[in-house]
C-alpha cells in the first residue's frame, strides 16, 4: 500500500495547486470534484494499511507507536474531512468561500499524508536496509532541486568528501531531514548541518578522511556564525559550472508536531545508528 500512499500524496499536492491557480474557473473545479472526492476514499485507506505496517515495524517503542499512531490518525481524519469539504462543494463551486475552504483542506490533508509518507519510507528504509559504505558528502550534496516558499526549509551544509558510512543512503537522508525538521521546530531558524569522521574508538578522524572501519558524525544545529566555507565542490567535480557559495541541504517543511524525535529514536535503533537529541530539541547528533 505504500504505493498507494504515494500516489495519494502526489494527487493531494496536484489538487492543491490546481484550486490555487486563479487561472482555474469554477466550471472546471466543479468537473473535477467529484473524482478528487471519490480519490480520497483510496488515500484514508491507504493511510490505515500503512500504519498497521509502520506500527509492526516500531516493535516495542511505546513512545514511538504513540507517536506513530497519532500522526497517521491526523492524517486520516485530515483526508475523510477534505471528502465531505469536497461533497459539500458540488453545489456551490463557483463561490469564493468555498473555494478558500476548499484550499484550506487540501493542504492539511497534503500536510499530513506527505508527513506520514516520510514516516512510512522512513521506516521502509530501517526495516530493510539497502546497506552500502557511502561518501555522506554523496547522500547530503545532490537531491531534487526544490523552489523557494514559505513550506520550504534550507539547511547549510559543511560536508567534506571524506567520512564515509555503512548504511542505507536512503534512511541516511530521511534521517537527516528529519533531524533538520527538528531543530527547525525548536526555533532554529537557520539551520546548520556539520559532517565529521569518527575513528574506530569514536573519537573524530584528523582531516577529511575516515579510516577503513571508521563511522560519520553528522551534527545538525544552528548555524555558526561566521558560516564557515564549505568543503564541498560539487560544481567543481561534477560539471563546468563553478560551485554555489553555500552548499544547502533542501526539503519541504512537514507537519510533525512533537512526533519527531520518538520517530527519530526509533527508525535509528532499528538501523543501529545512534541519535542524540539535546534538551529543547535545537540540536541533534547522528551517528554512522
Amino acid at each position: 500500500m505504500l504505493g498507494e500512499l504515494k500516489d495519494g500524496a502526489a494527487g493531494l499536492v496536484a489538487l492543491s495547486e490546481f484550486l490555487a491557480s486563479r487561472r482555474i474557473g469554477p466550471k472546471a473545479i466543479a468537473g473535477a470534484l467529484p473524482s478528487a472526492g471519490d480519490a480520497c476514499a483510496g488515500i484514508a485507506s491507504a493511510v490505515s494499511a500503512v500504519a498497521s505496517d509502520v506500527l509492526s515495524a516500531c516493535g516495542d517503542d511505546a513512545a514511538a507507536r504513540l507517536e506513530v499512531r497519532a500522526m497517521f490518525d491526523r492524517a486520516e481524519a485530515s483526508v475523510r474531512a477534505l471528502e465531505v469539504e469536497l461533497a459539500a462543494a458540488v453545489d456551490t463551486p463557483g463561490e469564493a468561500k468555498t473555494r478558500l475552504v476548499l484550499e484550506r483542506a487540501v493542504n492539511a490533508a497534503s500536510s499530513n499524508v506527505a508527513s506520514s509518507l516520510f514516516v512510512a519510507e522512513l521506516f521502509t528504509f530501517a526495516s530493510s536496509p539497502r546497506v552500502v559504505s557511502i561518501h555522506v558528502a554523496d547522500v547530503l550534496g545532490f537531491g531534487p532541486s526544490i523552489a523557494d516558499g514559505p513550506q520550504v526549509i534550507r539547511a547549510t551544509l559543511d560536508a567534506p568528501p571524506g567520512p564515509v558510512a555503512t548504511t542505507d543512503a536512503r534512511l541516511l537522508r530521511a534521517l537527516v531531514e528529519l533531524a533538520v525538521q527538528i531543530v527547525v521546530a525548536a526555533g532554529v531558524a537557520s539551520p546548520h548541518v556539520h559532517v565529521t569522521g569518527l575513528d574506530q574508538g569514536g573519537g573524530r578522524s584528523v582531516g577529511t578522511s575516515s579510516p577503513s572501519g571508521g563511522r560519520a558524525r553528522i551534527r545538525v544545529g544552528p548555524a555558526p556564525t561566521p558560516l564557515p566555507p564549505s568543503s564541498m565542490s560539487y560544481g567543481q567535480r561534477r560539471s563546468n559550472r563553478p560551485p554555489p557559495p553555500v552548499a544547502t541541504l533542501s526539503m519541504r517543511r512537514l507537519a510533525w508536531f512533537d512526533s519527531a524525535p520518538a520517530i527519530a529514536r526509533a527508525a535509528a535503533v532499528i538501523a543501529g545508528a545512534d541519535v542524540t537529541i539535546d534538551p529543547g530539541a535545537r540540536g541533534v547528533t547522528l551517528v554512522f
